[in-house]
């Protein structure tokens, strides 16, 4: 009975015998239930887990009983003729096999169907040689990453990885190698520039997992000066005029090496007088600046000359 109610039928007897003669018939009504089956459609047989599949058997006027288990261990048992399954993990490092069995009732008649599997591939494990976080450093900044990705619970590297940074605008890279270093720059002077490096990994089974973390490449510190000889007879004066790159507020400090002022300075410009009592020899001087911004970054500039000796004026007579 393929409908999907009950048919009746009627059997009659009739037995004649070899005289020709007939008995009375005989009769008997009996239903024939319908028919029930126990199939049912998988939405998907493989996946990296986290995933879900779906389980969908035809509505039927009967009852349906679902067993699933994961190897051997029950997972899920559940009515109704259709279920999502939530796989929420495998960090078992291997393939998990889920075992789903339908069986189907309308009272009277029962059918199970046959076994079908759900593989649950293992989960990979993004991780790499660098902090969880990432410290921010001062421009030129160099980033050295090398790929530690796995499968949980398993020792063996995975190979097929991707490396991508990025500062979310103009500089992007990125690099399918186990290690990677680049020299990250920040060209500004003022604020800190956020980078973005991402490791992604991914294993045999096409499972895929990825690393990420942002990172501050603070502004550098270019510190310079022009020194302009205005005098170069003892005493030997040298104008400094500031040139550095650097954040406002960045600290100075200035070694003049034995200079004195010749002129109140000028924010960071200055005017320094050398003497040199010696009427012989020449004196070897070095003016050094040293700058430290607010993030820490630092930079040194330095001017290296002679002083002349003084020429002193002598008559006797």
């Amino acid at each position: 009975n393929t409908t999907a109610a009950v048919k009746p039928v009627n059997v009659v007897l009739t037995a004649t015998n070899s005289f020709g003669c007939a008995a009375t018939p005989v009769s008997h009504n009996f239903d024939v239930q319908p028919e029930i089956k126990a199939q049912f459609s998988l939405s998907n047989a493989t996946g990296c887990a986290p995933f879900t599949f779906d389980v969908d058997a035809p509505p039927t006027s009967g009852t349906y009983s679902w067993d699933i288990k994961r190897g051997t261990n029950a997972f899920f048992t559940g009515t109704g003729n259709s279920h999502s399954i939530d796989v929420t993990e495998n960090k078992t490092g291997n393939t998990e096999s889920y075992f789903i069995t339908l069986t189907a009732s309308n009272g009277t008649c029962t059918d199970v169907s046959a076994k079908k599997v759900v593989l649950a591939y293992p989960e990979v494990e993004a991780k790499w040689s660098l902090p969880d976080d990432i410290p921010s450093g001062c421009s030129p900044y160099t980033l050295t990453g090398t790929n530690q990705s796995t499968l949980y619970n398993k020792a063996t590297v995975l190979t097929n990885v991707l490396w991508e940074i990025t500062d979310g605008a103009t500089y992007n890279t990125s690099a399918i190698t186990q290690s990677v270093t680049r020299n990250l720059v920040n060209d500004g002077y003022q604020l800190p520039k956020p980078y973005t490096v991402t490791l992604t990994a991914t294993s045999a089974d096409g499972c895929v997992a990825t690393k990420t973390s942002t990172f501050n490449v603070n502004p550098p510190v270019v510190a310079a000066f022009n020194a302009e000889v205005i005098n170069e007879c003892t005493p030997l004066q040298i104008r400094f005029t500031d040139a550095s790159n650097v954040k406002t507020g960045t600290a100075y400090v200035w070694n003049w090496d034995g200079g004195v002022d010749a002129s109140a300075p000028v924010g960071e410009n200055y005017v320094k007088q050398y003497d040199n009592a010696n009427p012989e020899t020449a004196t070897n001087k070095t003016v050094t600046l040293s700058l430290t911004n607010s993030y820490g970054c630092s930079g040194n500039a330095s001017y290296s000359f002679q002083v002349n000796p003084r020429v002193v004026a002598g008559l006797s007579l």
